[in-house]
């Protein structure tokens, strides 16, 4: 009996330690569960997952159902190819019109595809692309952050998840198409953030 309790005891000794060595990035894990769906690589902060609170309420990716809360998912920066797709005249704008498609070239899993909600001017979709060619040079990883995601099984028979592009990160730093959406302090100034 008293083999038993000593044992016992030091077994919650030695499961209470490693309890004690969780990592900060754990930490986040546990505090956001909902907030990536892969490896971060070192890149997220917990701010980062703090915005996405901001936005919507969060809830855990689904398949079946669109949700308007963003996830973060990274990638090899060679896995992935950004354009402008499409060149059409907007007489309200004055301008040619384009949409921003990211999309993966490459990805056993299944392919992903980040578009931004509505068209841009050529030129500002250019200009989007040299700031990711900026944020980009010389990195292995990146992860995007997106939301509403919508599953298609059919098309040529992979399987293609299509999101609403919010923005992306690099250890570089962060950038989006639409103002403020990298600052947590904008966040708390325009949206009602959860506290804590």
């Amino acid at each position: 009996m008293r083999k038993k309790l000593i044992f016992l005891i030091l077994g919650g000794l030695v499961g209470f330690g490693a309890l004690g060595k969780l990592t900060s990035r754990d930490k986040i894990r546990s505090k956001y569960p909902y907030g990536v769906l892969t490896e971060d690589y070192g890149i997220l902060s917990e701010e980062d997952f703090r915005i996405n609170t901001c936005i919507a309420k969060p809830e855990p990716f689904s398949e079946t159902k669109m949700s308007n809360y963003p996830i973060w998912q990274c990638f090899e920066v060679r896995d992935l190819k950004i354009y402008c797709e499409g060149n059409t005249y907007d007489p309200d704008e004055g301008s040619r019109m384009t949409s921003l498609v990211i999309s993966m070239v490459r990805n056993q899993a299944g392919l992903q595809e980040y578009f931004i909600p509505k068209p841009m001017k050529i030129q500002e979709c250019k200009e989007f692309i040299r700031e990711w060619d900026h944020y980009t040079l010389k990195e292995k990883h990146i992860c995007l952050c997106g939301s509403l995601p919508q599953v298609d099984k059919t098309r040529e028979g992979t399987k293609v998840t299509s999101w609403v592009f919010n923005r992306f990160k690099t250890k570089k730093g962060c950038d989006s198409y639409a103002e403020g959406q990298c600052d947590l302090k904008y966040h708390f100034a325009n949206r009602n953030c959860p506290k804590g």
